[in-house]
């Protein structure tokens, strides 16, 4: 596989095939490693992103390893501009001042872009659950949504020990997290651990490494790791001149999968909610708070309150009075759509602001 850095005007990494039966797909397309650019119905759903990447023996120091850091290259070439934070280490067993360290900040291409290239066989075991439990002084208490890309063989001692990591990282982190796995080798175990990492924390998905050596497959890599459907925001009317204002519409505030706290960029929209309702002493507003069909119904009506009773608050905080709100909370009872697909869910997963006059 050939991976060109057309961002620098630079060809990035030589041509990589695998040995054995591990391959990559025959007659892969050049993957032009452009950043990828949001369609008009995309927007970047995530907050942080942290990339992770195997050097231990178990790689090897060969075309196997040199393929794994050509596609770790190809994605870090192909990261969206957007104002979320990102990171790129490396693991192996050996002391971790010896891997790639580039801590979370705010994204900046050069600098992922030298991690990646950093990116050198490290030999010794595979530490996987040490290197996922080190990623919590990074993720601790942030809001949010985060990603963790992990590119490896999924060979380890004990599967146990990697998933308890995944999950108390994600109990470290404020918001949602989720966790993507790329397989490079073709170790049955490894594929294994790696399918259920992608599932552990209920969202993120696994690769198969030998199928990401074309662009059409890193875009859609690069496209579920960091987009998701955009949200149509439609303005509060304003009042008409007259003295009798017009009919006021009011946006949903929709949520990610299991958080019940109110994503900062809905806070313009809510303080217009909180502006208008200033002109419009008589009218009120009810809240209906809603879910998606994952978890027990019992789970997702307690969810839906806590949506409800988040939003109002936020409402609240702008200086609209207790008394001018009505929450309702419905769980999963009211889909505005089917949950079949993960776009529906998004929708659901929403609390409705209805002005009353």
């Amino acid at each position: 596989m050939k991976i060109i850095n057309a961002y620098s005007g630079v060809l990035c990494c030589a041509a990589v095939a695998l040995v054995g039966s591990y391959q990559p797909t025959s007659n892969a397309d050049t993957v032009r490693a452009t950043p990828v650019a949001l369609q008009q119905n995309e927007q970047i759903i995530r907050d942080q992103v942290i990339v992770l990447v195997d050097e231990s023996a178990t790689i090897g120091t060969g075309r196997i390893f040199r393929y794994e850091k050509s596609l770790a290259q190809a994605f870090t070439a192909s990261m969206p501009d957007g104002s979320y934070h990102a990171g790129i280490k490396s693991f192996a067993g050996v002391p971790s001042h010896e891997w790639v360290q580039v801590n979370l900040r705010p994204f900046n291409r050069a600098d992922m872009m030298e991690g990646s290239a950093d990116l050198e066989p490290l030999g010794s075991t595979t530490p996987l659950d040490r290197a996922i439990y080190s990623q919590k002084t990074e993720l601790a208490g942030r809001r949010g949504s985060a990603a963790l890309l992990v590119f490896s063989d999924g060979i380890v001692k004990d599967h146990n020990a990697v998933l308890a990591a995944c999950r108390d990282l994600k109990a470290t982190h404020g918001g949602e997290l989720c966790i993507f796995t790329v397989q490079v080798g073709d170790s049955d175990s490894g594929r294994t651990l790696l399918q259920n990492m992608a599932t552990v924390t209920g969202c993120g998905k696994y690769y198969d490494g030998a199928n990401l050596d074309n662009a059409a497959a890193m875009d859609a890599l690069i496209r579920d790791v960091f987009f998701g459907p955009r949200e149509v925001q439609l303005a509060v009317a304003p009042p008409r001149p007259a003295a009798t204002p017009m009919p006021l519409s009011l946006d949903n505030v929709h949520f990610e999968h299991d958080i019940d706290v109110v994503h900062s960029k809905y806070f313009a929209q809510l303080d217009q909610v909180a502006a208008e309702l200033q002109n419009r002493p008589q009218t009120r507003v009810r809240l209906h708070g809603h879910t998606d069909s994952n978890g027990t119904n019992v789970y997702n009506q307690a969810l839906s309150e806590r949506r409800v009773n988040a939003v109002a608050a936020a409402l609240i905080q702008r200086g609209v009075a207790p008394s001018r709100l009505e929450t309702r909370a419905h769980g999963e009872e009211s889909p505005a759509v089917p949950n079949t697909t993960p776009q529906n869910m998004h929708a659901n997963r929403r609390v409705e602001l209805i002005p009353i006059d």
